[in-house]
């Protein structure tokens, strides 16, 4: 719901007049994930009208973040191997000899019969052809947006709202009239960085 909701909203706050422009409209791929992320931080919060008790958030908080680094070490690696595959110069190595090395290097699981390059459609019908690293891209981003809102506090509703009218007048509202990259300096002042999501998911302090 979160998910769908956050393309939804840039569709209908965006300010550009042009079709071609608006909402999602040539938002970079490697972006356009960013709004539905930056709505999931906002499930467990009583702005929402939906009072959750504070034992059920932290169990439901600690469900989100587990093994998150072994979660975060998987999507760097099939990035990775995704990025190797179309790039198409790797010494003549075969593409099941790309993914036992790059899965070597993030020290994840192999099984000696697996097929799994056969089943990571992403990357073959799904639309992420060499865009895979999309994803961590976009949760980096959008856990830095939802990092502002924790800096200026969440306990202060003033707060939220003008970090919310800045967001509204940014990310949701510039859609494809402007790069991702540079939506995202207009509102954070600066390029985004790691710090946010590696705190949002317990990985620092």
């Amino acid at each position: 719901m979160f998910h769908e909701f956050g393309h939804a909203t840039q569709c209908m706050l965006t300010k550009v007049g042009e079709e071609g422009a608006a909402g999602l409209s040539l938002v970079e791929w490697d972006a356009v994930e960013v709004a539905s992320q930056f709505n999931e931080n906002w499930c467990l919060d009583d702005r929402t009208g939906i009072v959750v008790p504070a034992d059920l958030k932290k169990k439901v908080l600690a469900a989100k973040n587990f093994r998150a680094a072994t979660v975060c070490r998987a999507q760097l690696a099939l990035a990775k191997i995704d990025m190797l595959l179309h790039i198409g110069e790797n010494g003549g190595k075969k593409p099941r000899e790309i993914k036992e090395e790059i899965f070597r290097h993030f020290d994840m699981p192999m099984v000696k019969e697996d097929l799994f390059l056969c089943a990571f459609s992403h990357i073959f019908a799904g639309g992420y052809s060499a865009g895979y690293y999309g994803y961590k891209w976009a949760e980096v981003m959008s856990a830095d947006c939802y990092g502002a809102f924790e800096e200026a506090g969440l306990s202060d509703d003033a707060a939220v709202k003008r970090v919310g009218k800045a967001y509204r007048d940014t990310v949701l509202a510039l859609g494809g009239s402007e790069s991702a990259y540079d939506v995202f300096l207009r509102f954070r002042g600066r390029a985004p960085t790691i710090d946010a999501l590696l705190r949002q998911q317990g990985l620092k302090k």
